[in-house]
């Protein structure tokens, strides 16, 4: 569940280009996405943003060229709360490039009967690409179902980490937890769950009340 470091490009003049670190997962946020860093210049060292901890700002895109007759250098930013934003021969100067929004959160779920027939979901988002180095994205969130009497599992349960965007790195996935509540005890419950990602909306189906919700 920890945000995915972005990605680094280091062109003609042997400069040196560090990704920004992805923040690490908490207990209620998947980690958040670290900037992408893209350099063109004699000698230099530059640095992509980190991202910030607990679910918080997707780290900055840098980009830097040694002259200006030197072709742009590009990059984007990290998913999180808000994505960061894209560069253009600077840092974070560019709403093009901007990641999306977003960290896979915590949900828990209390019910007597749970029938999944849709999707159920905590993912994180992408991060930004502007060119070659893009943004981390963030990481997956915690999903935790407690259910007394019956859990009908037809629909998907998610809690995916984004995916790659550029050289930018994927999002780690998160967890998922599904327990029986009887007489005072807990009890794991093992069940076939279907992870992969489709059209469907998110439903969660509460003693037949629908509910939508986000990953937000």
């Amino acid at each position: 569940m920890d945000g995915g470091s972005g990605g680094a490009v280091g062109g003609d003049g042997s400069p040196t280009a560090y990704s920004g670190a992805g923040s690490n997962g908490t207990s209620y946020s998947g980690g958040t996405g670290g900037g992408g860093c893209n350099v063109n210049a004699y000698s230099v060292t530059k640095y992509g943003e980190n991202a910030q901890n607990n679910g918080g700002v997707g780290g900055a895109g840098t980009g830097y060229r040694g002259s200006s007759s030197w072709y742009t250098r590009r990059s984007g930013g990290g998913a999180g709360n808000p994505g960061g934003k894209g560069a253009e021969n600077s840092t974070g100067n560019s709403e093009t490039g901007t990641a999306e929004n977003g960290t896979g959160g915590l949900l828990i779920l209390y019910t007597n009967i749970l029938d999944n027939t849709g999707k159920i979901e905590s993912n994180g988002s992408k991060g930004g690409i502007y060119g070659e180095a893009g943004g981390g994205s963030s990481g997956g969130g915690s999903i935790n179902i407690f259910y007394n009497q019956k859990c009908e599992q037809k629909g998907q349960i998610e809690a995916i980490g984004g995916e790659n965007c550029g050289l930018g790195s994927k999002g780690g996935d998160g967890t998922i937890s599904i327990g029986r509540i009887n007489t005072g005890n807990y009890e794991k419950t093992q069940m076939e769950l279907v992870f992969e990602k489709n059209e469907i909306n998110l439903e969660k189906v509460l003693n037949n009340e629908e509910i939508i919700g986000n990953n937000g």
